[in-house]
């Protein structure tokens, strides 16, 4: 039996994203819940997915801008005194925010969903080493994270929990194949759809998917390559792909709200990402059932897929090696469906939301 206990949830921004994906999963199943009354403060202006969060609960934003507004960065005050939380929960590595928390004088719960220790961001290191008495609870998305939040100052070891993220296998399972009529026939009559999906930026990789797609484009006939996902790079992407010559069957869709939708006609779930903490959309592609082949030089896709068991681990970044995993997975449909079947079970038994919210509201009675 708990206690009720109101939390106020904190994040940079609402557009696209791994992170606001998860916290809109997470928030649904703390809405539903007795003993947690969540409410949301958006430390910039309205994203993308604003309107999807205003549905579900209140939502107040500072209009922080750049990560350098002082004055907005303390308006998490008035805030407080608005919600009266009894507990903050902070997505959100802004070190102005994370500054004027020490003033709030609430048990504070940190997440770290954007692997800034794993790219060397120095201010995810002044958070650790300087920051760091403001947060009671540091919660690391993989096991990886935890490594290296220890590392960067091993005085928080013993206030690290490791909770997995989670995805809504329900709604991705519900979640019919795409059948609507704005989609390029090309992609609808292909034989074999190989696809990404995240936001256009350095991160992600995506310039590795490319030069991947020309080198299938050499080996396989009748393949289409869809990237889902906007961000600054769309345009040298783009050019990218005209360069490699394969312009003609690689499709810009920029962001859509009916990605899972689209995630289910994929013949292949290709993951590049330079590095990431942990890989929210490859549970979901194994949710789909979507044959998943994932990059790995850095990062916790070791601990999501076991090779050749539910997904595809390639440890090197060379295109053409990479190519010839994907093109091996498209050629043997037996071998995929049994990793797939493997996969959605695998998702389920440990990477669902619900075992997730569970694991969260554990911390936040640990650190009231």
């Amino acid at each position: 039996m708990y206690l009720q206990v109101k939390v106020l949830h904190v994040i940079w921004h609402l557009d696209q994203g791994g992170a606001q994906t998860y916290l809109f999963n997470l928030l649904s199943e703390q809405v539903a819940d007795p003993d947690l009354e969540p409410c949301l403060v958006v430390l910039s202006s309205p994203g993308a997915l604003s309107d999807k969060f205003e549905k579900l609960l209140e939502v107040e934003y500072l209009g922080m801008k750049g990560g350098f507004s002082v004055v907005r960065s303390f308006g998490i005050h008035r805030t407080v005194k608005k919600f009266r939380p009894r507990l903050v929960h902070s997505h959100s590595n802004n070190l102005l925010f994370n500054s004027a928390l020490h003033f709030v004088r609430l048990p504070v719960v940190y997440t770290d969903h954007g692997g800034g220790l794993l790219g060397g961001r120095k201010q995810d290191y002044i958070l650790y080493r300087y920051l760091y008495r403001t947060i009671n609870r540091w919660i690391s998305i993989s096991g990886m994270m935890a490594e290296l939040m220890q590392n960067a100052n091993p005085s928080v070891s013993l206030e690290i929990d490791l909770v997995y993220n989670g995805v809504d296998v329900n709604q991705i399972v519900s979640t019919k194949e795409y059948c609507g009529d704005d989609l390029d026939s090309r992609i609808l009559n292909a034989k074999y759809r190989v696809g990404i999906i995240g936001r256009l930026e350095h991160q992600k990789g995506v310039d590795l998917f490319l030069k991947t797609a020309a080198s299938i484009s050499e080996k396989v006939d009748d393949v289409v390559f869809i990237v889902i996902g906007d961000g600054d790079l769309r345009d040298e992407l783009e050019s990218l792909a005209v360069r490699l010559g394969i312009q003609d069957r690689t499709f810009f869709l920029g962001f859509r709200s009916d990605a899972l939708s689209l995630l289910k006609l994929f013949s292949v779930f290709l993951f590049t990402s330079n590095f990431e903490p942990f890989g929210l959309v490859i549970t979901e592609a194994m949710a789909a059932r979507v044959p998943v082949v994932a990059v790995h030089t850095a990062g916790a896709v070791p601990e999501i897929l076991e090779d050749h068991e539910d997904g595809f681990i390639v440890n090197t970044r060379n295109p053409d090696q990479v190519a010839q995993a994907v093109v091996t997975v498209l050629g043997d449909p037996a071998t995929c469906h049994r990793i797939t079947e493997k996969a959605a079970f695998k998702v389920q038994r440990e990477f669902s939301i619900k075992s997730n919210a569970q694991g969260v509201k554990e911390v936040y009675y640990r650190s009231i």
